[in-house]
Protein backbone atom coordinates (compact mmCIF):
# COMPACT_ATOMS: atom_id res chain seq x y z
CA UNK A 1 0.00 0.00 0.00
CA UNK A 2 2.50 2.11 0.76
CA UNK A 3 4.40 1.84 -2.49
CA UNK A 4 0.91 2.49 -4.40
CA UNK A 5 1.00 5.90 -2.56
CA UNK A 6 4.38 6.87 -3.04
CA UNK A 7 3.81 6.18 -7.16
CA UNK A 8 1.03 8.15 -7.24
CA UNK A 9 2.57 11.22 -5.35
CA UNK A 10 5.37 11.35 -7.06
CA UNK A 11 2.84 10.72 -9.89
CA UNK A 12 0.65 13.14 -9.34
CA UNK A 13 3.77 15.85 -9.27
CA UNK A 14 6.09 14.79 -12.22
CA UNK A 15 2.30 14.99 -14.14
CA UNK A 16 1.40 18.56 -13.23
CA UNK A 17 5.44 20.08 -13.44
CA UNK A 18 7.16 17.99 -16.41
CA UNK A 19 5.86 17.17 -19.70
CA UNK A 20 2.94 19.05 -20.24
CA UNK A 21 3.20 20.23 -16.84
CA UNK A 22 3.80 23.89 -15.65
CA UNK A 23 4.30 23.37 -12.24
CA UNK A 24 7.76 24.32 -12.39
CA UNK A 25 8.14 24.22 -8.08
CA UNK A 26 6.94 20.63 -7.77
CA UNK A 27 9.94 19.57 -9.96
CA UNK A 28 12.16 20.10 -7.24
CA UNK A 29 9.90 17.35 -4.85
CA UNK A 30 8.03 15.49 -7.16
CA UNK A 31 10.98 12.36 -6.70
CA UNK A 32 10.95 12.34 -3.07
CA UNK A 33 8.22 9.87 -2.44
CA UNK A 34 9.89 7.22 -4.72
CA UNK A 35 13.06 8.03 -3.50
CA UNK A 36 11.84 8.02 0.34
CA UNK A 37 10.62 4.71 -0.30
CA UNK A 38 13.61 3.22 -2.26
CA UNK A 39 16.28 4.33 0.66
CA UNK A 40 14.21 2.00 3.33
CA UNK A 41 13.71 -1.40 3.52
CA UNK A 42 10.89 -2.26 0.92
CA UNK A 43 11.70 -5.11 -1.56
CA UNK A 44 12.85 -3.96 -4.34
CA UNK A 45 10.13 -4.97 -6.80
CA UNK A 46 8.13 -2.40 -5.01
CA UNK A 47 10.62 0.39 -5.49
CA UNK A 48 10.66 -0.84 -9.26
CA UNK A 49 6.71 -0.79 -9.34
CA UNK A 50 6.47 2.62 -7.19
CA UNK A 51 9.27 4.27 -9.63
CA UNK A 52 7.42 3.25 -13.08
CA UNK A 53 4.41 4.04 -12.26
CA UNK A 54 5.09 7.11 -10.86
CA UNK A 55 6.65 8.04 -13.83
CA UNK A 56 4.62 6.64 -16.03
CA UNK A 57 1.32 8.52 -14.69
CA UNK A 58 3.61 11.53 -14.95
CA UNK A 59 4.71 11.08 -18.68
CA UNK A 60 0.69 10.09 -19.39
CA UNK A 61 -0.13 13.59 -19.58
CA UNK A 62 1.51 13.85 -23.33
CA UNK A 63 -1.85 12.11 -24.09
CA UNK A 64 -3.42 15.20 -24.09
CA UNK A 65 -1.86 16.33 -26.94
CA UNK A 66 0.02 13.15 -28.62
CA UNK A 67 -3.05 10.68 -28.79
CA UNK A 68 -4.37 10.34 -32.30
CA UNK A 69 -2.24 12.69 -33.51
CA UNK A 70 1.54 10.08 -33.58
CA UNK A 71 1.81 6.69 -34.10
CA UNK A 72 0.75 4.91 -30.60
CA UNK A 73 3.85 3.05 -30.55
CA UNK A 74 5.65 6.54 -30.64
CA UNK A 75 3.62 7.65 -27.80
CA UNK A 76 3.76 4.74 -25.67
CA UNK A 77 7.64 4.62 -25.96
CA UNK A 78 7.64 8.24 -25.12
CA UNK A 79 5.72 7.32 -21.75
CA UNK A 80 7.27 4.05 -20.75
CA UNK A 81 10.78 4.86 -22.14
CA UNK A 82 11.58 7.70 -20.03
CA UNK A 83 9.49 5.81 -16.70
CA UNK A 84 12.15 2.70 -17.22
CA UNK A 85 14.91 5.21 -17.04
CA UNK A 86 13.87 7.18 -13.85
CA UNK A 87 14.05 3.41 -12.38
CA UNK A 88 17.39 2.47 -13.10
CA UNK A 89 18.29 5.87 -11.71
CA UNK A 90 16.16 4.78 -8.50
CA UNK A 91 17.44 1.48 -8.06
CA UNK A 92 21.06 3.00 -8.55
CA UNK A 93 20.91 5.60 -5.63
CA UNK A 94 19.30 3.20 -3.66
CA UNK A 95 22.16 0.39 -3.80
CA UNK A 96 25.31 3.14 -3.50
CA UNK A 97 22.67 4.69 -0.44
CA UNK A 98 22.80 1.14 1.25
CA UNK A 99 26.47 0.15 0.64
CA UNK A 100 27.95 3.81 0.78
CA UNK A 101 26.00 6.38 2.44
CA UNK A 102 23.75 9.23 1.79
CA UNK A 103 26.61 11.30 -0.29
CA UNK A 104 26.82 8.27 -2.74
CA UNK A 105 23.06 7.98 -2.83
CA UNK A 106 22.42 11.75 -3.60
CA UNK A 107 25.28 11.87 -6.27
CA UNK A 108 24.48 8.74 -7.92
CA UNK A 109 21.12 9.46 -8.15
CA UNK A 110 21.62 12.84 -9.30
CA UNK A 111 24.02 11.41 -11.95
CA UNK A 112 22.56 8.64 -13.07
CA UNK A 113 19.08 10.60 -13.78
CA UNK A 114 21.03 13.28 -15.47
CA UNK A 115 23.24 11.07 -17.45
CA UNK A 116 20.24 9.06 -19.05
CA UNK A 117 17.90 11.83 -19.60
CA UNK A 118 21.31 12.95 -21.40
CA UNK A 119 21.45 9.57 -23.28
CA UNK A 120 17.81 9.54 -24.44
CA UNK A 121 18.25 13.39 -25.93
CA UNK A 122 19.92 11.57 -28.83
CA UNK A 123 16.82 9.50 -29.62
CA UNK A 124 15.44 9.75 -33.06
CA UNK A 125 11.74 10.49 -32.14
CA UNK A 126 12.08 13.00 -29.51
CA UNK A 127 15.44 14.30 -28.68
CA UNK A 128 15.58 16.81 -25.46
CA UNK A 129 11.72 17.16 -26.22
CA UNK A 130 10.85 15.29 -23.09
CA UNK A 131 13.55 16.43 -20.58
CA UNK A 132 12.78 17.62 -16.62
CA UNK A 133 15.03 20.45 -17.11
CA UNK A 134 12.49 22.44 -19.34
CA UNK A 135 10.13 22.35 -15.92
CA UNK A 136 12.37 25.44 -14.83
CA UNK A 137 12.24 27.44 -17.79
CA UNK A 138 8.79 28.70 -16.15
CA UNK A 139 11.61 30.26 -13.70
CA UNK A 140 14.58 31.04 -15.59
CA UNK A 141 16.53 32.23 -12.95
CA UNK A 142 16.71 28.74 -12.13
CA UNK A 143 17.55 27.39 -15.29
CA UNK A 144 21.10 29.39 -15.58
CA UNK A 145 23.13 26.43 -15.19
CA UNK A 146 22.05 25.26 -18.75
CA UNK A 147 23.84 27.97 -20.17
CA UNK A 148 27.20 26.55 -18.02
CA UNK A 149 26.60 22.50 -18.49
CA UNK A 150 23.55 22.17 -21.13
CA UNK A 151 20.51 21.14 -19.60
CA UNK A 152 21.31 18.23 -18.05
CA UNK A 153 22.62 19.98 -15.47
CA UNK A 154 19.11 21.14 -14.58
CA UNK A 155 18.60 17.51 -14.53
CA UNK A 156 21.39 16.81 -11.96
CA UNK A 157 20.22 19.90 -9.93
CA UNK A 158 16.89 18.83 -9.86
CA UNK A 159 17.74 14.90 -9.03
CA UNK A 160 20.35 16.45 -6.19
CA UNK A 161 17.91 18.42 -4.27
CA UNK A 162 15.04 16.10 -4.18
CA UNK A 163 17.24 12.99 -3.31
CA UNK A 164 18.64 15.19 -0.29
CA UNK A 165 15.46 15.94 0.59
CA UNK A 166 14.50 12.40 0.30
CA UNK A 167 17.18 10.58 2.38
CA UNK A 168 16.67 13.77 5.19
CA UNK A 169 13.16 12.69 5.57
CA UNK A 170 14.40 8.78 5.56
CA UNK A 171 16.93 9.26 8.10
CA UNK A 172 15.55 12.09 10.09
CA UNK A 173 18.97 13.71 9.73
CA UNK A 174 19.56 17.23 9.33
CA UNK A 175 23.08 17.84 6.79
CA UNK A 176 21.39 16.59 3.48
CA UNK A 177 18.45 19.14 4.30
CA UNK A 178 20.76 21.41 4.84
CA UNK A 179 22.84 20.46 1.55
CA UNK A 180 19.40 20.78 -0.64
CA UNK A 181 18.92 24.15 0.05
CA UNK A 182 22.71 25.33 -0.12
CA UNK A 183 22.12 23.67 -3.85
CA UNK A 184 18.72 25.12 -4.64
CA UNK A 185 20.60 28.64 -3.11
CA UNK A 186 23.54 28.71 -5.15
CA UNK A 187 21.24 27.91 -7.84
CA UNK A 188 19.24 30.51 -7.90
CA UNK A 189 22.16 32.99 -6.59
CA UNK A 190 23.90 32.28 -9.64
CA UNK A 191 20.90 32.18 -11.77
CA UNK A 192 20.12 36.17 -10.76
CA UNK A 193 24.28 37.00 -10.92
CA UNK A 194 23.62 35.75 -14.91
CA UNK A 195 20.45 37.11 -16.10
CA UNK A 196 21.99 41.03 -14.72
CA UNK A 197 24.08 41.48 -17.13
CA UNK A 198 22.74 44.75 -19.19
CA UNK A 199 21.72 44.34 -22.55
CA UNK A 200 24.18 45.92 -25.33
CA UNK A 201 21.39 46.54 -27.98
CA UNK A 202 17.49 46.07 -29.01
CA UNK A 203 16.35 43.93 -31.74
CA UNK A 204 12.44 44.97 -32.43
CA UNK A 205 10.94 41.33 -33.84
CA UNK A 206 6.91 41.09 -34.64
CA UNK A 207 5.24 37.57 -34.83
CA UNK A 208 1.63 36.65 -36.77
CA UNK A 209 0.39 33.36 -37.30
CA UNK A 210 -3.14 32.01 -37.26
CA UNK A 211 -4.29 28.69 -36.33
CA UNK A 212 -6.91 28.42 -39.78
CA UNK A 213 -5.87 25.19 -42.32
CA UNK A 214 -5.96 27.81 -45.08
CA UNK A 215 -2.68 26.85 -46.74
CA UNK A 216 -3.47 22.92 -47.50
CA UNK A 217 0.12 22.22 -46.15
CA UNK A 218 -0.60 18.63 -48.10
CA UNK A 219 -2.69 19.39 -50.89
CA UNK A 220 -1.08 20.88 -54.33
CA UNK A 221 -3.65 23.70 -54.59
CA UNK A 222 -2.11 26.80 -56.08
CA UNK A 223 -5.27 29.26 -55.93
CA UNK A 224 -5.38 28.27 -51.90
CA UNK A 225 -1.95 28.92 -51.38
CA UNK A 226 -1.54 31.95 -52.79
CA UNK A 227 -4.60 33.02 -51.39
CA UNK A 228 -3.07 32.35 -47.81
CA UNK A 229 -0.56 33.82 -48.65
CA UNK A 230 -1.57 37.09 -49.47
CA UNK A 231 -3.98 37.37 -46.28
CA UNK A 232 -0.19 37.20 -44.43
CA UNK A 233 1.38 39.64 -46.89
CA UNK A 234 -1.99 41.46 -45.79
CA UNK A 235 -1.38 41.24 -42.01
CA UNK A 236 2.46 42.41 -42.31
CA UNK A 237 0.73 45.83 -43.90
CA UNK A 238 -1.40 45.88 -41.25
CA UNK A 239 1.66 46.18 -39.03
CA UNK A 240 2.71 49.47 -40.51
CA UNK A 241 4.11 51.44 -37.69
CA UNK A 242 5.60 49.13 -35.66
CA UNK A 243 9.21 49.57 -36.83
CA UNK A 244 10.34 45.79 -36.84
CA UNK A 245 13.61 44.16 -37.97
CA UNK A 246 12.26 41.25 -38.77
CA UNK A 247 9.06 39.22 -38.89
CA UNK A 248 8.72 35.52 -37.99
CA UNK A 249 5.13 33.64 -39.81
CA UNK A 250 5.06 29.95 -38.69
CA UNK A 251 5.82 26.73 -40.49
CA UNK A 252 3.72 24.76 -42.76
CA UNK A 253 1.20 27.79 -44.23
CA UNK A 254 1.23 26.14 -47.43
CA UNK A 255 2.37 24.04 -49.88
CA UNK A 256 4.09 25.34 -52.94
CA UNK A 257 4.81 24.53 -56.29
CA UNK A 258 8.05 24.82 -58.28
CA UNK A 259 5.92 26.02 -61.50
CA UNK A 260 4.11 28.84 -59.18
CA UNK A 261 6.29 29.19 -56.39
CA UNK A 262 7.30 33.20 -57.79
CA UNK A 263 3.68 33.81 -57.88
CA UNK A 264 3.23 32.23 -54.43
CA UNK A 265 6.08 34.15 -52.93
CA UNK A 266 5.67 37.76 -54.30
CA UNK A 267 3.17 39.16 -52.00
CA UNK A 268 5.43 38.38 -49.24
CA UNK A 269 8.22 39.88 -51.39
CA UNK A 270 6.28 42.96 -51.54
CA UNK A 271 5.46 43.12 -48.26
CA UNK A 272 9.03 42.66 -46.60
CA UNK A 273 10.01 45.45 -49.30
CA UNK A 274 7.05 47.53 -48.21
CA UNK A 275 8.07 46.95 -44.55
CA UNK A 276 11.63 47.44 -44.69
CA UNK A 277 11.46 44.23 -42.59
CA UNK A 278 13.00 40.49 -43.52
CA UNK A 279 10.45 38.32 -43.52
CA UNK A 280 10.64 34.62 -42.25
CA UNK A 281 7.71 32.16 -42.99
CA UNK A 282 7.51 28.12 -43.33
CA UNK A 283 6.17 26.29 -46.12
CA UNK A 284 6.33 22.88 -48.09
CA UNK A 285 7.91 23.15 -51.48
CA UNK A 286 10.40 20.74 -53.79
CA UNK A 287 13.83 21.24 -52.88
CA UNK A 288 16.23 19.26 -54.51
CA UNK A 289 14.33 16.87 -55.92
CA UNK A 290 12.53 16.45 -52.87
CA UNK A 291 9.21 17.59 -50.98
CA UNK A 292 10.94 19.14 -47.45
CA UNK A 293 10.26 21.27 -45.11
CA UNK A 294 11.35 24.47 -45.31
CA UNK A 295 11.49 27.95 -44.05
CA UNK A 296 12.10 31.21 -46.71
CA UNK A 297 14.03 34.23 -45.43
CA UNK A 298 12.76 37.13 -47.83
CA UNK A 299 15.14 40.13 -47.04
CA UNK A 300 13.39 43.55 -48.28
CA UNK A 301 16.61 43.98 -50.52
CA UNK A 302 17.80 40.72 -51.29
CA UNK A 303 16.80 37.41 -53.35
CA UNK A 304 15.32 34.98 -50.53
CA UNK A 305 17.15 32.25 -49.05
CA UNK A 306 16.10 28.66 -47.82
CA UNK A 307 16.28 26.46 -45.30
CA UNK A 308 15.07 22.63 -45.26
CA UNK A 309 14.20 21.06 -41.73
CA UNK A 310 16.72 18.41 -40.83
CA UNK A 311 14.78 17.22 -37.67
CA UNK A 312 11.32 15.50 -38.67
CA UNK A 313 8.58 14.36 -36.59
CA UNK A 314 8.80 10.66 -36.68
CA UNK A 315 5.25 9.55 -38.72
CA UNK A 316 3.05 12.34 -39.61
CA UNK A 317 6.19 14.25 -41.02
CA UNK A 318 8.70 11.69 -42.37
CA UNK A 319 6.38 9.80 -44.55
CA UNK A 320 5.35 12.95 -46.27
CA UNK A 321 9.56 15.24 -46.29
CA UNK A 322 12.80 14.46 -46.75
CA UNK A 323 14.79 16.04 -44.01
CA UNK A 324 17.35 18.48 -44.79
CA UNK A 325 20.75 18.01 -45.01
CA UNK A 326 22.69 21.36 -44.06
CA UNK A 327 22.46 24.64 -41.28
CA UNK A 328 21.02 28.03 -42.51
CA UNK A 329 24.22 30.36 -42.59
CA UNK A 330 22.78 33.74 -40.54
CA UNK A 331 21.94 36.56 -42.91
CA UNK A 332 21.62 39.77 -41.29
CA UNK A 333 22.22 38.04 -38.12
CA UNK A 334 19.04 35.93 -38.20
CA UNK A 335 19.66 32.18 -38.05
CA UNK A 336 17.07 29.98 -38.88
CA UNK A 337 15.49 26.77 -37.25
CA UNK A 338 12.29 25.21 -37.64
CA UNK A 339 10.05 23.26 -34.98
CA UNK A 340 11.32 19.98 -34.36
CA UNK A 341 14.80 21.21 -34.97
CA UNK A 342 15.29 22.66 -31.07
CA UNK A 343 14.11 19.78 -29.69
CA UNK A 344 17.81 18.86 -30.34
CA UNK A 345 20.14 20.97 -28.43
CA UNK A 346 23.31 19.26 -30.00
CA UNK A 347 22.82 20.60 -33.26
CA UNK A 348 21.16 23.85 -32.52
CA UNK A 349 24.84 24.39 -30.05
CA UNK A 350 27.00 23.64 -33.16
CA UNK A 351 24.78 25.66 -35.44
CA UNK A 352 25.07 28.77 -32.82
CA UNK A 353 28.74 28.66 -31.92
CA UNK A 354 29.84 27.99 -34.71
CA UNK A 355 27.71 31.36 -36.68
CA UNK A 356 26.53 33.06 -33.27
CA UNK A 357 23.47 35.07 -35.38
CA UNK A 358 21.99 37.92 -32.88
CA UNK A 359 18.85 36.06 -33.33
CA UNK A 360 16.99 32.25 -34.05
CA UNK A 361 13.59 32.93 -35.61
CA UNK A 362 11.80 29.75 -35.66
CA UNK A 363 9.02 28.99 -37.35
CA UNK A 364 6.69 25.93 -35.61
CA UNK A 365 3.29 24.19 -35.50
CA UNK A 366 2.55 22.52 -32.29
CA UNK A 367 0.08 20.21 -31.16
CA UNK A 368 -2.22 22.94 -29.15
CA UNK A 369 -1.75 21.24 -25.69
CA UNK A 370 1.96 21.11 -26.06
CA UNK A 371 1.79 24.59 -26.94
CA UNK A 372 3.53 26.05 -24.00
CA UNK A 373 5.70 22.53 -22.85
CA UNK A 374 7.55 23.06 -26.81
CA UNK A 375 8.02 26.46 -26.60
CA UNK A 376 10.04 26.12 -23.39
CA UNK A 377 12.26 23.70 -25.27
CA UNK A 378 13.12 26.34 -27.47
CA UNK A 379 13.74 28.31 -25.01
CA UNK A 380 15.87 26.07 -22.95
CA UNK A 381 18.24 25.99 -26.06
CA UNK A 382 18.42 29.78 -25.57
CA UNK A 383 19.57 29.77 -22.22
CA UNK A 384 22.24 27.14 -23.16
CA UNK A 385 23.98 29.15 -26.35
CA UNK A 386 22.91 32.62 -25.22
CA UNK A 387 20.93 33.39 -28.04
CA UNK A 388 17.59 35.06 -27.99
CA UNK A 389 14.50 33.31 -29.85
CA UNK A 390 11.60 34.49 -32.28
CA UNK A 391 8.86 32.02 -32.11
CA UNK A 392 5.68 31.82 -34.18
CA UNK A 393 3.91 28.64 -33.79
CA UNK A 394 0.30 27.75 -35.32
CA UNK A 395 -1.39 25.82 -32.94
CA UNK A 396 0.56 26.77 -30.25
CA UNK A 397 2.23 30.20 -29.18
CA UNK A 398 3.89 33.60 -30.78
CA UNK A 399 6.87 33.81 -27.99
CA UNK A 400 9.89 36.32 -27.75
CA UNK A 401 12.78 35.54 -25.40
CA UNK A 402 16.34 36.95 -24.48
CA UNK A 403 19.68 34.80 -24.50
CA UNK A 404 18.81 33.97 -20.81
CA UNK A 405 15.43 32.44 -21.14
CA UNK A 406 13.32 35.56 -20.12
CA UNK A 407 10.33 35.89 -21.79
CA UNK A 408 9.76 39.41 -23.40
CA UNK A 409 6.12 38.97 -24.85
CA UNK A 410 3.88 35.77 -25.31
CA UNK A 411 0.34 34.84 -26.79
CA UNK A 412 -1.34 32.14 -27.65
CA UNK A 413 -2.67 31.76 -31.42
CA UNK A 414 -6.23 32.09 -32.08
CA UNK A 415 -7.92 31.23 -34.91
CA UNK A 416 -7.89 34.49 -36.44
CA UNK A 417 -4.62 36.13 -36.99
CA UNK A 418 -2.54 36.81 -34.16
CA UNK A 419 0.20 39.29 -33.84
CA UNK A 420 2.79 40.47 -31.55
CA UNK A 421 5.37 43.27 -31.59
CA UNK A 422 8.28 43.73 -28.75
CA UNK A 423 11.85 44.75 -28.02
CA UNK A 424 14.29 42.05 -27.65
CA UNK A 425 17.54 42.88 -25.49
CA UNK A 426 21.07 41.60 -27.07
CA UNK A 427 23.74 40.69 -24.36
CA UNK A 428 26.71 40.13 -26.93
CA UNK A 429 27.58 37.68 -29.54
CA UNK A 430 25.45 34.63 -29.55
CA UNK A 431 27.63 30.63 -28.94
CA UNK A 432 29.47 31.94 -25.91
CA UNK A 433 28.38 30.31 -22.91
CA UNK A 434 30.40 27.54 -21.63
CA UNK A 435 28.18 25.29 -22.64
CA UNK A 436 28.17 26.58 -26.26
CA UNK A 437 32.20 25.76 -26.47
CA UNK A 438 33.05 22.81 -24.21
CA UNK A 439 29.41 20.75 -25.65
CA UNK A 440 28.42 18.38 -23.86
CA UNK A 441 30.94 16.97 -21.50
CA UNK A 442 28.85 17.30 -18.56
CA UNK A 443 26.10 14.95 -20.08
CA UNK A 444 28.57 12.55 -20.40
CA UNK A 445 30.24 12.68 -17.00
CA UNK A 446 27.08 12.11 -15.76
CA UNK A 447 27.02 8.80 -17.56
CA UNK A 448 30.20 7.63 -16.43
CA UNK A 449 29.76 8.92 -13.14
CA UNK A 450 26.33 7.74 -12.34
CA UNK A 451 27.39 4.05 -14.02
CA UNK A 452 30.42 4.05 -12.44
CA UNK A 453 28.50 4.78 -8.60
CA UNK A 454 26.14 2.04 -9.41
CA UNK A 455 28.51 -0.77 -10.72
CA UNK A 456 30.23 -0.76 -7.51
CA UNK A 457 27.26 -0.29 -5.36
CA UNK A 458 26.40 -3.22 -6.98
CA UNK A 459 29.57 -4.88 -6.92
CA UNK A 460 29.89 -4.33 -3.09
CA UNK A 461 26.44 -6.08 -2.48
CA UNK A 462 27.33 -9.45 -4.14
CA UNK A 463 30.75 -9.34 -2.54
CA UNK A 464 28.89 -9.09 1.14
CA UNK A 465 26.68 -11.41 -0.13
CA UNK A 466 29.13 -14.08 -1.04
CA UNK A 467 30.89 -13.15 2.30
CA UNK A 468 27.80 -14.02 4.25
Amino acid sequence: MIAVVCALLSGAAFYTSFGLGEQWALAWIAPIPVLWLAFGEAPRWRVHFSAIAAYAIGGANILAAYAGEMPLLIVLLAILGPALLFCLAVRGARMAFLRFGASAGILTFAALWSGLDFLMSFSRAGGSALTPAASQVGAPILAQAAALFGFPAVTFLLGAVSAALAIALRTRHFAPCIFALVMFAANAGFGYWHMSSPPSGVMRVGLIATNVDGGHMIDDDRAAAVHTVSAYADQIARMDGASVDFLVLPEGIARIGPSWREAALAPLSRAAAASGATVVAGFSDELDGAQRNIAWLIPPDHPPLVYAKRRLVLGNETARFTPGAAPFRPFNGIGLQICKDMDFGGMVRADVSRDHPAILAVPAWDFGADRWAHARIAILRSIENGVPVARAARDGLLTLNDSHGRLIAIRPVAAGFTSLTGDIPLHGPSGQTLYARIGDVFGWLCVILGASLAVSANARRRSLTEQS
